[in-house]
């Protein structure tokens, strides 16, 4: 779940359905490298393109912010998920909650953002920052 600790220190892009929050993304910077910290669609949500949609915006964030690679631990049931969204394993991590279960680490090579007039990064329709 999503810590209010979270949402006062860094930047929460949400998306909403007819004025419900259905998902979240959070994104950290660590130099040159990006964190997906979190992405959450409600499970009654899956499987419409929200996920993607979500990832996208991360991406789109993570650009903007001037990183060059996107990292994150996945939940290993939403690893073909990353997959098809272009990312890969990069090796694994423990998990915090789980005794002896790891999870897969991920990572998305960012080209950087187009430049010049009529460029400009805005989220997807749907998205905002909260």
């Amino acid at each position: 779940m999503l810590d209010p600790q979270h949402v006062a220190e860094h930047e929460v892009h949400v998306l909403e359905l007819d004025g419900a929050v259905i998902g979240w993304h959070r994104v950290t910077f660590h130099g040159m490298r990006a964190e997906l910290e979190d992405l959450w669609v409600e499970p009654a949500y899956i499987g419409r393109g929200h996920g993607r949609r979500l990832f996208e915006d991360a991406v789109t964030v993570a650009r903007g912010g001037g990183a060059d690679r996107l990292d994150w631990d996945a939940e290993p049931y939403a690893q073909g998920f990353y997959e098809a969204m272009g990312g890969v394993e990069i090796g694994r991590t423990p998990s915090v909650v789980v005794p002896g279960r790891t999870l897969p680490r991920m990572r998305l090579r960012l080209d950087p953002p187009p430049a010049g007039p009529g460029s400009p990064i805005t989220p997807p329709q749907g998205t905002r920052k909260r």
